[in-house]
Protein backbone atom coordinates (compact mmCIF):
# COMPACT_ATOMS: atom_id res chain seq x y z
CA UNK A 1 0.00 0.00 0.00
CA UNK A 2 2.80 2.36 0.86
CA UNK A 3 4.55 1.68 -2.47
CA UNK A 4 1.41 2.70 -4.35
CA UNK A 5 1.26 5.92 -2.37
CA UNK A 6 4.89 6.73 -3.17
CA UNK A 7 4.37 5.97 -6.87
CA UNK A 8 1.33 8.22 -6.88
CA UNK A 9 3.31 11.01 -5.23
CA UNK A 10 6.13 10.61 -7.76
CA UNK A 11 3.74 10.70 -10.71
CA UNK A 12 2.02 13.76 -9.26
CA UNK A 13 5.35 15.51 -8.66
CA UNK A 14 6.43 14.97 -12.28
CA UNK A 15 3.14 16.31 -13.61
CA UNK A 16 0.77 13.40 -14.18
CA UNK A 17 -2.20 15.14 -12.65
CA UNK A 18 -5.45 16.39 -14.04
CA UNK A 19 -5.27 20.10 -14.86
CA UNK A 20 -7.35 22.33 -12.56
CA UNK A 21 -9.49 23.35 -15.51
CA UNK A 22 -9.55 20.40 -17.94
CA UNK A 23 -11.66 22.18 -20.56
CA UNK A 24 -9.32 25.17 -20.64
CA UNK A 25 -6.29 22.85 -20.78
CA UNK A 26 -7.89 21.01 -23.72
CA UNK A 27 -8.40 24.31 -25.55
CA UNK A 28 -4.84 25.39 -24.87
CA UNK A 29 -3.59 22.00 -26.07
CA UNK A 30 -5.46 22.34 -29.35
CA UNK A 31 -4.15 25.89 -29.78
CA UNK A 32 -0.57 24.81 -29.00
CA UNK A 33 -0.91 21.93 -31.49
CA UNK A 34 -2.11 24.31 -34.21
CA UNK A 35 0.73 26.76 -33.54
CA UNK A 36 3.25 23.90 -33.59
CA UNK A 37 1.80 22.60 -36.85
CA UNK A 38 2.15 26.10 -38.31
CA UNK A 39 5.82 26.11 -37.21
CA UNK A 40 6.25 22.73 -38.89
CA UNK A 41 4.66 23.95 -42.13
CA UNK A 42 6.75 27.14 -42.19
CA UNK A 43 9.92 25.18 -41.42
CA UNK A 44 9.22 22.72 -44.22
CA UNK A 45 8.64 25.62 -46.61
CA UNK A 46 11.91 27.28 -45.55
CA UNK A 47 13.88 24.06 -46.00
CA UNK A 48 12.09 23.12 -49.22
CA UNK A 49 11.08 19.74 -47.82
CA UNK A 50 7.87 17.77 -47.75
CA UNK A 51 6.49 14.94 -45.66
CA UNK A 52 5.42 11.50 -46.89
CA UNK A 53 1.82 11.33 -48.09
CA UNK A 54 1.33 7.60 -48.68
CA UNK A 55 1.14 5.51 -45.53
CA UNK A 56 -0.31 2.01 -45.18
CA UNK A 57 -2.75 1.11 -42.40
CA UNK A 58 -0.09 -1.10 -40.76
CA UNK A 59 2.42 1.77 -40.86
CA UNK A 60 -0.16 4.11 -39.37
CA UNK A 61 -1.00 1.74 -36.50
CA UNK A 62 2.68 1.20 -35.73
CA UNK A 63 3.40 4.92 -35.69
CA UNK A 64 0.31 5.77 -33.65
CA UNK A 65 1.39 3.35 -30.93
CA UNK A 66 5.11 4.06 -31.18
CA UNK A 67 4.69 7.81 -31.19
CA UNK A 68 2.26 7.66 -28.29
CA UNK A 69 5.00 5.92 -26.28
CA UNK A 70 7.60 8.42 -27.54
CA UNK A 71 5.39 11.39 -26.65
CA UNK A 72 4.80 10.08 -23.11
CA UNK A 73 8.47 9.28 -22.57
CA UNK A 74 9.90 12.49 -24.01
CA UNK A 75 7.41 14.77 -22.30
CA UNK A 76 7.94 13.02 -18.97
CA UNK A 77 11.71 13.42 -19.23
CA UNK A 78 12.07 16.83 -20.86
CA UNK A 79 9.09 18.66 -19.37
CA UNK A 80 8.20 16.71 -16.23
CA UNK A 81 11.74 16.19 -14.97
CA UNK A 82 14.21 18.53 -16.70
CA UNK A 83 12.02 21.59 -17.24
CA UNK A 84 10.61 21.37 -13.73
CA UNK A 85 14.11 21.24 -12.22
CA UNK A 86 15.63 23.84 -14.55
CA UNK A 87 12.73 26.20 -13.94
CA UNK A 88 13.28 25.85 -10.21
CA UNK A 89 16.97 26.65 -10.62
CA UNK A 90 16.91 29.34 -13.33
CA UNK A 91 13.37 30.72 -13.55
CA UNK A 92 10.46 30.00 -15.88
CA UNK A 93 11.74 31.43 -19.19
CA UNK A 94 15.29 30.11 -19.01
CA UNK A 95 14.05 26.74 -17.72
CA UNK A 96 11.68 26.31 -20.65
CA UNK A 97 14.34 27.43 -23.14
CA UNK A 98 17.02 25.12 -21.68
CA UNK A 99 14.72 22.08 -21.55
CA UNK A 100 13.53 22.82 -25.10
CA UNK A 101 17.11 23.13 -26.31
CA UNK A 102 18.04 19.83 -24.69
CA UNK A 103 15.00 18.17 -26.28
CA UNK A 104 15.75 19.63 -29.70
CA UNK A 105 19.51 19.21 -29.90
CA UNK A 106 20.39 16.38 -27.49
CA UNK A 107 17.19 14.34 -27.74
CA UNK A 108 17.40 14.49 -31.54
CA UNK A 109 21.18 14.57 -31.87
CA UNK A 110 21.20 12.51 -35.08
CA UNK A 111 18.85 14.90 -36.87
CA UNK A 112 20.36 17.78 -38.85
CA UNK A 113 20.95 20.82 -36.65
CA UNK A 114 18.94 23.07 -38.97
CA UNK A 115 15.88 20.80 -38.56
CA UNK A 116 16.30 20.91 -34.80
CA UNK A 117 16.55 24.71 -34.89
CA UNK A 118 13.65 25.27 -37.28
CA UNK A 119 11.25 22.54 -36.10
CA UNK A 120 12.02 21.13 -32.70
CA UNK A 121 13.22 24.14 -30.73
CA UNK A 122 10.07 26.23 -31.37
CA UNK A 123 7.87 23.18 -30.77
CA UNK A 124 9.73 22.43 -27.54
CA UNK A 125 9.16 25.99 -26.34
CA UNK A 126 5.45 25.70 -27.13
CA UNK A 127 5.20 22.34 -25.34
CA UNK A 128 7.15 23.77 -22.40
CA UNK A 129 4.81 26.74 -22.12
CA UNK A 130 1.82 24.41 -22.30
CA UNK A 131 3.26 22.33 -19.44
CA UNK A 132 4.06 25.43 -17.38
CA UNK A 133 0.59 26.87 -17.89
CA UNK A 134 -1.40 23.68 -17.28
CA UNK A 135 0.89 22.26 -14.58
CA UNK A 136 0.07 18.86 -16.07
CA UNK A 137 1.89 16.59 -18.52
CA UNK A 138 -1.31 15.52 -20.26
CA UNK A 139 -1.67 18.61 -22.53
CA UNK A 140 1.94 18.56 -23.83
CA UNK A 141 1.81 14.77 -24.27
CA UNK A 142 -1.34 15.08 -26.36
CA UNK A 143 0.09 17.98 -28.36
CA UNK A 144 3.36 16.09 -28.95
CA UNK A 145 1.45 13.01 -30.06
CA UNK A 146 -0.71 15.12 -32.39
CA UNK A 147 2.43 16.64 -33.94
CA UNK A 148 3.89 13.19 -34.50
CA UNK A 149 0.68 12.05 -36.16
CA UNK A 150 0.60 15.17 -38.32
CA UNK A 151 4.15 14.49 -39.45
CA UNK A 152 3.16 10.92 -40.33
CA UNK A 153 0.10 12.00 -42.31
CA UNK A 154 1.92 14.72 -44.20
CA UNK A 155 -0.13 17.64 -42.85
Amino acid sequence: MRLGCRCGQLLDAVGFRTPHTPLRAAGETVLASLVSLACLAVGLRILGQSLPHEVTAADALFFVLQWAVVAVGEETLYRGVLQRRLTGATGLGPGILLASGLWAFVGHIRAPAIENMVFRLPQGIILGCLYARSKSLYPPIFAHWALNLAALSGV
